[in-house]
């Protein structure tokens, strides 16, 4: 049992959280991630409809975390939260199918650069496009003033859960 927990707090089998009666409730959380889900399927099926069809939401992040100096595999693992050897596979997925490469750092000779190719910059380019078109349905759906408040409160959600994690 973990320090400062008593049996009093530990739950019984099969007894649901007050967190997990909440997410079945369809609270924000669940809401946010489903948000998330549907938005990384309308990009997958766009992005298929254009040719990569050989890419996976998985693969989104190292496109999110590779500017255009490249960045090393540490860097990568950093920002996305993720082990080196995971960011490693994704990366060597990646080059299989022609969307980056490595190359020397030119300012280290040990160390080496993913970079985006031809091919990786114009996947880019079309989740961009997506994402812009993403942007116009939702404006015509739910009107200008009401996605801005979306987005305003879903940073206010991002910052609140950013300030609970650091301890701010």
């Amino acid at each position: 049992m973990p320090a400062g927990e008593s049996n009093d707090s530990l739950r019984l089998r099969g007894e649901a959280s007050a967190h997990t009666q909440r997410v079945r409730a369809g609270d924000l959380t669940a809401l946010l991630r489903t948000g998330y889900h549907r938005t990384m399927e309308y990009v997958q099926a766009s992005l298929e409809q254009l040719g990569f069809d050989d890419i996976r939401p998985a693969h989104m992040v190292i496109f999110q975390h590779l500017g255009p100096e490249g960045a090393r595999i540490g860097e990568l693992a950093e920002r996305a939260k993720l082990t080196n050897q995971s960011v490693g596979y994704l990366v060597d997925y990646l080059e299989e199918h022609g969307y980056v490469e490595r190359r020397p750092d030119p300012k280290n000779r040990r160390a080496t650069l993913v970079c985006f190719t031809e091919r990786g910059w114009d996947e880019a380019d079309a989740c961009s496009q997506i994402l812009d078109r993403l942007d116009e349905e939702l404006t015509n759906r739910l009107g200008a003033q009401r996605l801005e408040e979306l987005q305003a409160l879903l940073v206010e959600v991002a910052d609140a859960l950013k300030a609970g994690t650091t301890g701010s």
